[in-house]
């Protein structure tokens, strides 16, 4: 399991102001005849911090893969 946070634009100046935190998660269960089932669970926010819808684009959370 990982915990990831990330905050912009608090202590040094730049174009964009805002947090983000995500939780990833990751379970693996062994099957017979060499095969593996695996799951994985992916839960993030991004909210800008001054009010405005200001995110960058690269940092935004789509659905899918």
């Amino acid at each position: 399991m990982t915990l990831h946070a990330e905050q912009a634009g608090r202590i040094l100046p730049g174009s964009f102001k805002y947090w983000s935190s995500s939780l990833d998660a990751r379970h693996y269960l062994p099957l017979p005849g060499r095969i593996i089932w695996a799951n994985r669970v992916q839960v993030g926010n991004i909210s800008p911090s001054d009010g405005d819808n200001n995110v960058p684009f690269g940092k935004r959370f789509f659905l899918g893969g």
